[in-house]
């Protein structure tokens, strides 16, 4: 049985407005609308959810009005810190898994890929991109014979290894996806 803990609400199964379907039905009655906690734990308006993912603003929003579930609240707070200040938190808040609108961000900063403090991140990951395109251009879109042998070899053994993986799934079948793949391997 999972515990929820909360604070000012109503919870029911069901009222005399809904069938009982099985959710959990719960009432804000001074700021929010009705919401539906589902069986993970996750608020949600009425019985549709969105399939886009917020924006920066919408995720700030959201939070100044209370609209997020508790876990998503921990990392807005993490996220849109102006500096995270302590890794060891955000990787213990990501163990039991990363709500989808975070993952990204959470393991680009986990990952040192981008920094700790957020008003760096956007400038760092344009000059990172660019880094990379460079890469392509100087080490992979070039003639074989200015390859040097090992790098020849390296990238003959990535253009094998491509079509290997995951044969089975229409995603790897892809030009354009295995095209990706062999830079991303070759760089």
């Amino acid at each position: 049985m999972q515990k929820y803990w909360m604070t000012s609400i109503i919870i029911s199964d069901a009222d005399e407005k809904r069938p009982n379907d099985g959710q959990l039905y719960v009432s804000f009655p001074d700021k929010y609308p009705d919401e539906i906690i589902d069986a993970d734990g996750n608020r949600r308006q009425g019985s549709s959810r969105s399939n886009s993912l917020p924006t920066t603003e919408d995720k700030k929003e959201r939070l100044s009005k209370g609209a997020l579930s508790y876990k998503e609240t921990l990392f807005e707070k993490v996220i849109l810190a102006p500096i995270v200040n302590n890794l060891r938190d955000l990787r213990k808040l990501g163990w039991n898994g990363i709500p989808a609108q975070y993952r990204a961000d959470s393991w680009r900063i986990l990952l040192g890929y981008l920094p700790a403090n957020a008003s760096r991140r956007s400038a760092t990951l344009l000059h990172k991109r660019a880094e990379y395109a460079d890469a392509i251009t100087q080490h992979y879109n070039i003639d074989d014979a200015i390859r040097a042998l090992q790098a020849q070899e390296k990238l003959r053994q990535v253009l094998v290894d491509v079509p290997r993986t995951a044969p089975d799934v229409g995603l790897f079948r892809n030009e354009r996806v295995r095209r990706c793949l062999e830079q991303i391997l070759y760089i």
